[in-house]
């Protein structure tokens, strides 16, 4: 039977936690080369100590010039939300970065109300000029999925500009200077690509307007799992269809939402896992069990990427 350890132990560990992904996120700080995005979420470690956890995706080019680093920060669990903006706040003047951020994603065990209250703190409140050089950017619970449909979007508008070149002045313009598809309009196959593209764009505009409202890092995390689970799905079922159905179009185009999904999981995702992780009603049981729905493969090498 495994014994318990005891409460310095705990702590003393906890520490060590702590200044290991302190270290590991400085080493990441270094190698990075892109804008930044911030995240925010607290970790419980002990009942009676917590760490806000401030993590940097992406660095940019003037981040490094300066070596800057923004700092894990121990606080209080029963902090609230004006003495934990502060501490946020903190790391970031010292970096005389405050003027240049945009806004923090907030993911705290905090009534909701309170949380609302802190993610008043946006790029609203900033001119449009400091707004258009934010070296902070929101990653919001929807980041990933605005990603995943713009590229549904960016194909719909491929086939729209199409017939919006076959103008009634098209003959009055020279030879020279028309369009190459001046006089060309999309097939009736093309348009029931961009139909299929637009009914499963609606479906994430339902699932984008639903997490507004959720009042927990579970609903997001199932959420955005049940449109990667959806997206998998219709790609399967429009690439190995029959020929009544197999459209390759719109099947090439959910095999790069797959993709898009594949290339930002990390980033998005670790809001939600964390938090379900530590959270005694769900653990990580939770997580596995919805990996286990996508594939065994995935299920299988989760504990390893976890540890990563």
């Amino acid at each position: 039977m495994a014994t318990m350890p005891s409460r310095f132990d705990l702590i003393g560990n906890s520490w060590k936690l702590h200044d290991q992904k302190q270290s590991r996120l400085m080493e990441r700080l270094k190698a990075l080369r892109s804008q930044v995005s911030l995240s925010a979420c607290m970790c419980h470690y002990d009942p009676s100590l917590a760490f806000l956890c401030l993590r940097v995706h992406y660095i940019d080019d003037e981040w490094e010039k300066h070596q800057k680093n923004i700092r894990f920060s121990p606080i209080n669990p029963s902090c609230n939300a004006d003495e934990l903006s502060d501490i946020i706040l903190r790391p970031l003047k010292n970096g005389v970065y405050v003027a240049r951020f945009s806004a923090l994603y907030w993911m705290m065990h905090l009534p909701k109300a309170q949380w609302l209250q802190m993610s008043k703190l946006d790029s609203r409140k900033l001119n449009k000029v400091a707004a258009d050089q934010s070296l902070f950017v929101i990653r919001y619970a929807t980041h990933l999925l605005d990603r995943v449909m713009q590229l549904g979007q960016d194909e719909i508008d491929k086939f729209m500009k199409k017939p919006a070149k076959c103008s009634s002045a098209v003959g009055l313009i020279p030879s020279v200077v028309q369009y190459p598809n001046c006089r060309y309009s999309p097939s009736s196959k093309e348009w029931i690509t961009a139909e299929e593209i637009c009914e499963i764009l609606e479906h994430f505009h339902r699932h984008m307007d639903s997490m507004h409202n959720s009042p927990c890092p579970v609903n997001f995390y199932d959420m955005l799992w049940e449109v990667k689970r959806e997206v998998r799905c219709e790609a399967n079922f429009y690439s190995q269809g029959g020929f009544a159905y197999k459209d390759e179009g719109f099947s090439n185009m959910l095999k790069k939402m797959q993709q898009k999904f594949k290339e930002h999981r990390e980033v998005c995702f670790f809001h939600f896992c964390v938090p379900i992780v530590m959270d005694p009603r769900y653990r990580l049981e939770h997580i596995k069990s919805s990996v286990l729905l996508i594939s065994w493969e995935s299920y299988r090498h989760l504990d390893t990427e976890i540890e990563e």
